[in-house]
């Protein structure tokens, strides 16, 4: 008798939600000119989670603000990219930075999650004509004043950088 027998036999290794998505930065910054219509699209860099299945990067969110929302496009293959989408008009004279935060959640129970800061500075445009203090400038001259007398001086503001 022979006591040695070969079994053939398959083992499938389950994944345990271990890990939580990543961004590779923790903070990424973008500038948007002031000008940029709503509609505007800005693709973001996605996150990883090195588990599988459900227990891998499921979705992403961005926290509530006045200004952008989040559009998750598929990309080739399960891979998801998340895009910030400009949903009402910047102006930089108002507010010239908005700090907003990128959620990525993988779909494990319990649910992990990773987050970004994203730091948008908003670039200003020449969208602003000077402004002096009165509309109206009354002088008296002189008539035999010699050339090149100051006759006013105007200072006008403007709230254009630059």
């Amino acid at each position: 008798e022979n006591p040695l027998k070969l079994h053939q036999i398959s083992v499938e290794i389950l994944d345990v939600n271990d890990n939580a998505p990543r961004f590779p930065k923790r903070q990424f910054r973008l500038e948007i000119s002031e000008l940029s219509t709503p509609g505007t699209r800005f693709p973001l860099e996605s996150a990883h989670d090195p588990d599988i299945g459900i227990n891998s990067l499921q979705t992403y969110e961005l926290l509530p603000n006045d200004y952008f929302i989040l559009d998750v496009q598929m990309r080739s293959g399960k891979a998801k990219l998340p895009v910030l989408v400009l949903q009402s008009s910047l102006d930089r004279e108002a507010e010239s930075s908005h700090m907003l935060t990128l959620i990525a959640k993988d779909g494990g129970i319990p649910v992990r999650s990773g987050t970004a800061q994203v730091s948008v500075i908003v670039k200003d445009a020449n969208d602003n004509a000077p402004v002096f203090p009165q509309s109206v400038y009354r002088v008296t001259l002189l008539e035999t004043a010699p050339t090149g007398t100051r006759v006013i001086i105007l200072n006008a503001t403007d709230l254009d950088d630059g």
